[in-house]
């Protein structure tokens, strides 16, 4: 806890920025699953987040990074052959 704490009260816009980039999202859907605006992102990624949006940035990277581990990855499906069709005898 006192990790996430310091994370917190350390967040800046680089790193901010940082764990945009490793969930692999866009500026535009940053902003939109953090539910603020584009000018307030822009904003802290230039001058660093406040504590709520810092935890919400934090929030939304750990869920990320727990669903990728604890969700089984789905089997590779084979692909089955087509059954061959009987052709057909021309009149």
């Amino acid at each position: 806890m006192a990790d996430l704490a310091k994370s917190v009260t350390n967040m800046d816009g680089q790193r901010m920025d940082w764990i945009r980039k490793q969930l692999g999202m866009t500026k535009v859907q940053f902003h939109k699953e953090l539910g603020i605006s584009r000018m307030f992102l822009f904003r802290c990624l230039k001058d660093g987040p406040p504590k709520l949006v810092a935890m919400a940035v934090l929030g939304l990277w750990y869920s990320r990074k727990m669903s990728d581990i604890l969700e089984a990855p789905e089997p590779q499906r084979e692909t089955e052959p087509k059954a061959k069709q009987p052709e057909r005898k021309k009149r």
